[in-house]
């Protein structure tokens, strides 16, 4: 079986997604043979790892308008035209490129290279607390979207979007992502390749620091539905009670507009001298990033499916404080992980300064054993994604 594995290549852009199939790719190429096709040019990270792999890749570039790939065609026409030069079984859409998805589901629909595309998350809705009826859902997300150009594209592209589920192959990476599509789809048929995600544990390990420098730490994309908003009132709540508190929030903003008002909501409640803002950090800088903080806090309300970044923190000793979302209740029920309930700021910085307080005791061995124990063998995260692969090729 061979399969042409179309995603992102950026780490940067693409974050967790890209990161977790960096590290299953070297697993993935002992089990089956892969050639790459990458959608605008991978960095060099992803270089070097398909040079050490001798993996052929090929670069295919695309437009975008906002959300919308206009070249949507040409850009499948030419994977098409990969996947018959290599005699591809199967071709996998590792990246959420919905217009890439839909075309590509029917380009391949009456072909001998049969498709299926990894879910990170479900199209067209927020991972939300209570999941109703889909359709419902997506008009609740257009009527609060704020974007502009978001709430556009939902408007246009989502009216196709049940039916196209239900005719994909779907490979459902974490368990939130199923628990949404078993609700939202009772009777849709769909393949599961568990843990999904690793960490190689034992090199985070190795990271030391000498001393800690802040007392909380958030990491993640800064968008809204990361609840960044929230965060400025939970700091400000938590600074109520030690004006000398120190906060370090990693992780870069995704819409101007969002940084905009953040940064004015940062200055108008004084925390402009309590707040460090790195950026996106790597590698051993963002485990001694994260190490040099004592507690981890992650109000994210609709953002997440699993959260690489929890787990991240989570692996460096940091026990966390979020909101009770599917993720954290699914994903981390088993871990050192306080939830409290949806935009209650007070409750969540008194939860936070309790953690503080345990936090003098060190780093948290329960919080690395969970890792360990769950999420620390990038093996097992390539077997289960190739035995999904042959189901699907099977099928």
């Amino acid at each position: 079986m061979k399969i042409a594995l179309v995603s992102n290549f950026d780490l940067e852009t693409g974050r967790g997604p890209v990161f977790r199939l960096m590290n299953t790719l070297p697993f993935l190429t002992e089990l089956i043979d892969i050639v790459v096709i990458s959608l605008q040019e991978p960095d060099s990270s992803s270089k070097e790892i398909f040079d050490s792999l001798n993996l052929k890749y090929y670069v295919i570039r695309y437009k975008t308008d906002g959300w919308s790939v206009i070249d949507c065609e040409q850009v499948v026409e030419k994977v098409i035209k990969i996947i018959t030069q290599e005699s591809a079984d199967l071709c996998i859409l590792g990246w959420e490129y919905w217009d890439i998805c839909v075309e590509l589901n029917k380009a391949l629909a009456h072909e001998s290279c049969k498709f299926a595309t990894i879910f990170h998350s479900i199209p067209f809705v927020d991972a939300i607390p209570f999941p109703y009826k889909y359709e419902n859902d997506i008009r609740e997300r257009i009527h609060n979207e704020t974007n502009d150009m978001i709430k556009r594209y939902l408007q246009e592209k989502s009216a196709e979007a049940e039916t196209t589920i239900k005719e994909l192959n779907i490979i459902s990476i974490n368990e939130t992502v199923s628990y949404y599509l078993e609700h939202y789809f009772s009777s849709l048929n769909f393949y599961k390749a568990y843990p999904g995600y690793a960490l190689n544990i034992h090199e985070i390990e190795r990271v030391q620091v000498k001393h800690t420098e802040y007392d909380f730490v958030y990491m993640s994309k800064l968008e809204r539905s990361k609840g960044i908003f929230d965060l400025l009132s939970i700091i400000e709540n938590i600074s109520k009670t030690n004006q000398d508190i120190r906060f370090l929030i990693i992780g870069d903003f995704l819409y101007e507009e969002e940084k905009i008002e953040f940064l004015t909501q940062m200055k108008n409640k004084g925390l402009m001298d309590k707040i460090t803002l790195a950026g996106w950090l790597f590698g051993i800088e963002k485990y001694q990033a994260i190490k040099s903080a004592r507690v981890f806090i992650y109000p994210s309300l609709t953002g997440d499916t699993f959260s690489f970044c929890l787990l991240e923190a989570l692996a460096c000793g940091l026990e966390a404080v979020c909101y009770d979302a599917p993720f954290s209740r699914i994903i981390y029920d088993e871990a050192p992980v306080k939830r409290v309930a949806y935009n209650d700021c007070g409750a969540f910085a008194t939860e936070a300064l309790k953690l503080l307080d345990d936090s003098i005791n060190g780093k948290s061995n329960n919080a690395v054993e969970f890792v360990r124990k769950y999420y620390s063998d990038w093996r097992k995260v390539a077997l289960a994604e190739a035995s999904a692969y042959e189901k699907v090729y099977r099928s």
